[in-house]
């Protein structure tokens, strides 16, 4: 019985909050592409001599309107490659290094956060231990 008056309750507060509202407008509709994010800014060397490190400075500029926590992601592709082919040294502490098909990517941990329309510049060292052909690129990473 007590359950049956609770159920009933409920329904009679649904209806009367329902009940409430008589006239409805339309309804405006759209979309929203928000924009911003991270965006880097430099260079590859153009000469990477067997093992001798290299050090690029690459400037992280934050197009949002929040501060984010970025960090930087270095990917070296080519046939046979293992995270020990290269040495990288990035801000903060060692990158971790995953291999995936031909692409080794090295990722940094957090390195600082970028306040709304500022920019850090990150320096990375790349040595080759390995000769060969590799495809590179660099990229910041953000939350």
């Amino acid at each position: 019985m007590k359950i049956l008056a609770a159920v009933f309750g409920i329904v009679l507060v649904a209806g009367i909050a329902s009940a409430a509202f008589l006239y409805f407008s339309n309804k405006i509709s759209g979309t929203a592409t928000p924009s911003g994010g991270l965006s880097v800014a430099g260079a590859f060397a153009t000469n990477y001599p067997i093992g001798t490190s290299v050090s690029n400075d690459w400037t992280v500029t934050n197009q949002a309107g929040v501060g984010i926590l970025f960090s930087m992601q270095f990917n070296a592709t080519a046939t046979g490659i293992a995270c020990t082919d290269i040495v990288v040294v990035m801000p903060g502490s060692a990158p971790t290094c995953a291999v995936t098909g031909s692409t080794a990517s090295f990722t940094s941990s957090t390195i600082a956060t970028i306040p709304a329309g500022g920019n850090q510049v990150a320096t990375i060292q790349i040595k080759f231990v390995k000769s060969g052909s590799y495809a590179l690129t660099m990229q910041a990473l953000g939350n």
